[in-house]
């Protein structure tokens, strides 16, 4: 379940959701590729909402980005044959291989995989260089939150243990709050955003 919005969060979400628009339409023009951009850039706001607030990647979300990008796929088929057409699922047949092992391993989660393989695909008809910016992108942004989220709990645990010295023990802050590490949907689509981004100032 999508977490509930307030009306002025709805009204900033659509106004981030007309700016990635613009954004993806100045990157890639008038080209099938817009079509896989202007859904990501649809359910960026609400996927990255509901990642920090409960953690998850609802399905339908994901599945609406990855509806764009099989929209522009069939269109890319048929305007510039099969091969061109499969090279950004086979990208993201690349990531999701690759996503499953790190989630196999605790690493990630498995929509984290999911919106990974569909933002890799949509990236891909940009070259294999937007795609390496894009991973990387996000492993350097997933790694700085990851460490300021570390740093942050240190000092929260530190101020913890400083109130139960002086704290009645019913009072005593719970010591397993917190924790959850650092939803890696955001990281994603910041690095995905920032690709796109660097496409419309290079050009």
């Amino acid at each position: 379940m999508i977490p509930d919005r307030q009306g002025g969060d709805q009204v900033l979400e659509l106004g981030v959701v007309v700016i990635l628009g613009m954004t993806a339409v100045m990157a890639v023009g008038a080209d099938p590729r817009a079509v896989a951009h202007l859904a990501v850039a649809a359910v960026t706001p609400a996927l990255i909402r509901h990642d920090l607030v409960s953690r998850r990647l609802p399905n339908v979300l994901v599945g609406l980005a990855a509806g764009g990008l099989v929209t522009t796929s069939v269109v890319v088929a048929t305007e510039q044959g099969p091969v061109a057409a499969a090279m950004p699922w086979a990208w993201a047949g690349l990531w999701f291989v690759v996503g499953f092992a790190l989630a196999v391993g605790g690493l990630l989660g498995m929509g984290d995989v999911k919106l990974g393989a569909v933002l890799v695909g949509t990236a891909a008809p940009s070259g294999a260089v937007a795609v390496g910016t894009l991973v990387a992108a996000a492993g350097v942004v997933g790694l700085v939150a990851a460490v300021g989220s570390r740093a942050y709990e240190a000092l929260d645990r530190r101020q913890d243990r400083r109130l139960a010295s002086q704290s009645a023990p019913s009072e005593v802050p719970d010591p397993h709050r917190g924790g959850r590490g650092v939803p890696f949907g955001p990281c994603l689509l910041l690095a995905f955003w920032s690709v796109t981004v660097g496409t419309v100032v290079t050009v």
